[in-house]
Formats: C-alpha cells, structure tokens, sequence
C-alpha cells in the first residue's frame, strides 16, 4: 500500500512540475549591447555612460566619444537625456573584391573578433583595394568630408556632425556650407561656444562684420579668456571704422596671451583700416600700449 501511495505520489509530483519545466525561459533583460555614444568630448561621454552604469570598452577622442556595453535600460536612460548621440556599435564587413585575401568576414568593433576563420590580409590597402585606388589617381580628398555627410544623412539631429562637417567644409573654404551646418547646430545648441566660433569665422571671411562682431561678443560672454576671439573682435571693429574699439580689443587679447603677438600684428595688416609695421619692434611698442 505504502509502495502504490508513493508512486501515486511521485507521479503527481512530476504532473505538476511538467508545465513549469516546459516554460520556455525568458530572455535576459539585463543583457548588453554595444554601442557608440558621442558627446562634447571623450571625458564628457566617459561620465555620462559611467552615470547610467554603463561598461566603457574603447575610448574614442576623434569623434568625441566612446565604444560602450549597455542594456536597453541604460541605453533608453541615454536617449531621455538628449545630451550625447547614441548609436549602434554595428558590425563591418568587408565586401568581396578581387585581391581580397578571404572572400567576405566581419569584425565586431565591441571586440568580438573576426567572424571568419580566415586572417585578413595585414596590408590595409590591398585588403580594401586602396592600391588599384591609387593607381586610378584617387587619392583620398573628400573622403572625410563624404564620410561625414553619410553619417549625417543617418543621424541628421547629431549637433556634432554638423559641427564637425561644418569645420570642414570652412576649412575647405566652402562657406555657405558651413554657415547652413553651423546655423541648424545653434538652434539646438545656441549656447556652444566651438560653434558660435564656427559661425563668426564664416561671417568675418563673407565680410559681414557687424554680424560677426556680434557673434564674437557671444563667444565672450561664454569665454571671456578667449584671446583668439578677442582678437578675431577687433578686427570686425576695425573693419566697420572704430579703430579705437578695435585696437583696444587687439591690445587686450595681446595682454591676455603675450604669444599672440603675430596673430595680433596680423589683425591690424589685414584689416583695410588697420595698421601695417616696418619693424616687430614698433608693432610690440604699439600693442603694449
């Protein structure tokens, strides 16, 4: 009888447990991801993905951030702040070309590895065809500036791809460019002092100096200690005829940086109401004041 009751007992037992054993289970939630957050700065990004708890995996200076591990809490935490630009840490693969030395693998950038067994070739420019390239006369202008306005077209809110782009395109001398990048980064960014910088650059070179001279005071207001701008400043006042404003600015950002002393005489040649020196002597006497 006791033999029949236990047997009853354990059947019962396992009827139980079956439906609870085949539950499928459920996926981690705290699971990581990589992904890529950019910010004001490498150091700025570092605290923000340390704030919300995040694994830092590479820093990565030239673009002002960093390759981090995140939960989809974590990330979602990020995209509320709207201070940093989050993106996908996605795989690259290289394509099939003639020359390749595998026919197609994938590395992860998180630090997974290559995907295909096969070792890549060491010299970058035939694994990627760089060489027939070259040989083609192509060599590589543009090519950041292209880069660039790809990632804009997937990312057109990121403020510092427009800011970056926007540097590029002024120091390509391609200036409409530049304004049109700078202004659509100050409506949402209107207190960025790199990019208001940005924009009175472009204002000073299309000879519109009242509007720069402005936008100079703004970059001051920011960052009074800026004898770049300070100088940059006189030279607008100058242009639009008040010479005493203007080289008191150029006397006052020399005084600030004695090193500026070229840039300082430079503000005073270049400008049509300026000031030009035989001797550096006599333009260090005239600066001192």
């Amino acid at each position: 009888m006791r033999r029949i009751l236990s047997r009853w007992l354990l059947a019962t037992a396992v009827a139980c447990c079956a439906p609870v054993l085949a539950q499928p289970t459920a996926p981690d939630a705290g699971a990581a991801s990589a992904y890529i957050v950019q910010s004001r700065g490498t150091q700025s990004a570092v605290r923000i993905v340390k704030r919300v708890g995040g694994c830092i995996t590479h820093e990565l200076p030239i673009i002002h951030g960093v390759s981090a591990m995140l939960t989809a809490a974590q990330a979602a935490r990020l995209r509320q702040l709207r201070t940093v630009d989050l993106f996908a840490d996605s795989t690259v693969v290289t394509q099939d070309h003639e020359g390749s030395s595998y026919s197609r693998s994938s590395y992860s950038g998180s630090g997974g590895g290559y995907t295909s067994p096969s070792v890549p070739n060491q010299d970058a420019r035939v694994e990627i065809g760089a060489d027939r390239l070259g040989a083609q006369g192509l060599n590589g202008t543009g090519v950041t500036v292209a880069v660039l306005d790809s990632g804009l077209a997937q990312a057109p809110h990121s403020i510092e791809l427009q800011k970056d782009l926007a540097f590029l395109y002024l120091k390509r001398n391609e200036r409409s460019k530049a304004r049109e990048l700078f202004l659509r980064a100050l409506k949402a960014a209107p207190d960025r002092h790199d990019i208001l910088t940005g924009l009175a650059q472009v204002l000073l070179l299309d000879g519109e100096y009242a509007a720069a001279a402005d936008t100079y005071r703004r970059v001051l207001a920011l960052r009074p200690d800026d004898a770049v701008a300070r100088a940059d400043l006189g030279r607008c006042l100058l242009e639009m005829g008040e010479r005493d404003a203007g080289e008191a600015s150029i006397r006052m950002a020399m005084r600030e940086r004695p090193q500026m002393l070229g840039r300082a005489v430079m503000s005073l040649a270049m400008s049509s109401r300026g000031r030009f020196f035989l001797r550096p002597s006599a333009a260090a006497k005239f600066l001192r004041g």
